[in-house]
């Protein structure tokens, strides 16, 4: 019986030795499948990558149905030139496995940001210029933008981890190309693009903002709805829009102070520096009233007056230097996939909204002369005066 207890591990010791045979087989097959797919998109393979990567899942808010191929290889190329990998664990359990990987990847995150912010300037500008369907890009537009951005500024390269779950089939495995391993294989860059706090409101609104400053005269009329302020239809009066623009916009300058978030609404409190319109109305009203003193202002009549009136506003418009600091607060909403303004008009209203009370010259402004200085004036002291004077 002892030597029968003894004979017993030297049995069993070469069908363990086979077992352990069989699985370093099925781990070395498992391993030179995936080192075969992830080196092809280490050399950039095109076909390799649409496998993993796809299009609906990327840009799941794209409408139009073009695939987007002129700009793919762009796009792969970029993304994963400085792609690499290492396997650490492969564990297999009959017919399927897992594999536990490092991942070194193009930073998903920063990448993400800078897209997110991107697409909401490219949204406020298609507003601006009345091309009111933001939502209709199309896949080659977005992988151009993902491209120009990859182009123009410098990613880091981080370390993630992987899982690859594969399945035998007829002998062979196969690598389970899911959702889940798409976003690892490029460094869960679909998760941090849908998330909706990924800008906080204090960055989406200086996205608003710069934006905003680097609009044309027409882009902003159009986007903060100016014409209800400043432009009345009168030809004089759209001169002044684009004297008073012009300045507002040059002299436009804010400090975000504070936010103050709660759940899906949070409401940015900041200063606003800019024109300050009542300087100028103080300046023109002063000056404006000097000239009707004069005798050339008698001579000019109505028309004369109004003229100089225009002229001398245009004047202290455009040489005015003055600015003013407003305390404003901007309400913002989380909608589920970004924070975002209700309306633009609150932005407006906090850079142009003091025009509205203080700024009220039109033609009518040679009316208080006739009712002060004409009162009493008729053609017999007329014919004196001109006696006179002359």
């Amino acid at each position: 019986m002892i030597r029968k207890a003894r004979l017993l591990p030297l049995l069993l010791l070469p069908l363990a030795l086979c077992l352990t045979g069989c699985e370093n087989e099925e781990k070395a097959a498992v391993e030179s499948v995936i080192t075969r797919d992830l080196d092809k998109l280490k050399n950039l393979d095109a076909d390799t990558a649409r496998e993993y990567i796809s299009a609906e899942n990327l840009f799941p808010d794209s409408t139009a149905t073009d695939s987007g191929q002129d700009s793919v290889e762009d796009f792969i190329s970029n993304y994963f030139q400085n792609f690499d990998y290492k396997i650490l664990e492969i564990k297999t359990d009959k017919d399927s496995a897992t594999a536990s990987l490092r991942l070194n990847t193009l930073d998903a995150q920063s990448l993400a940001r800078d897209y997110t912010g991107a697409q909401l300037q490219s949204q406020i500008l298609d507003v601006a210029s009345s091309r009111q369907e933001t939502s209709n890009k199309t896949l080659q537009d977005h992988y151009q933008l993902l491209c120009q951005l990859m182009e123009n500024n410098d990613y880091e390269t981080v370390e993630n981890s992987c899982t690859i779950h594969l399945q035998k089939m007829q002998d062979t495995w196969i690598i389970q190309k899911t959702a889940a391993l798409e976003n690892d294989i490029i460094g869960n860059f679909i998760t941090y693009v849908s998330n909706s706090n990924l800008l906080t409101p204090e960055e989406t609104l200086n996205i608003y903002l710069s934006t905003i400053r680097s609009m044309s005269e027409d882009q902003l009329i159009c986007y903060l709805n100016l014409n209800q302020y400043l432009n009345n239809g009168d030809p004089t009066a759209d001169e002044f829009t684009s004297v008073i623009i012009d300045q507002v916009m040059s002299d436009f300058t804010y400090e975000i102070k504070e936010t103050l978030q709660e759940g899906y609404n949070a409401t940015v409190y900041l200063d606003v520096t800019t024109f300050d319109i009542d300087a100028v109305i103080d300046n023109y009203n002063t000056r404006y009233q000097n000239y009707l003193k004069t005798p050339e202002s008698l001579y000019a009549g109505t028309d004369g007056r109004l003229k100089e009136s225009l002229e001398l506003m245009q004047e202290c418009l455009e040489k005015s230097t003055a600015t003013t600091t407003l305390s404003v607060s901007i309400p913002m909403v989380n909608d589920g996939k970004s924070w975002t303004i209700q309306s633009p008009e609150q932005i407006g209203n906090s850079i142009f909204g003091s025009l509205t009370e203080s700024l009220s010259f039109d033609s009518s402004c040679d009316s208080g002369y006739d009712s002060d200085y004409d009162s009493g004036y008729d053609s017999d002291s007329d014919s004196s005066y001109d006696s006179d004077y002359n």
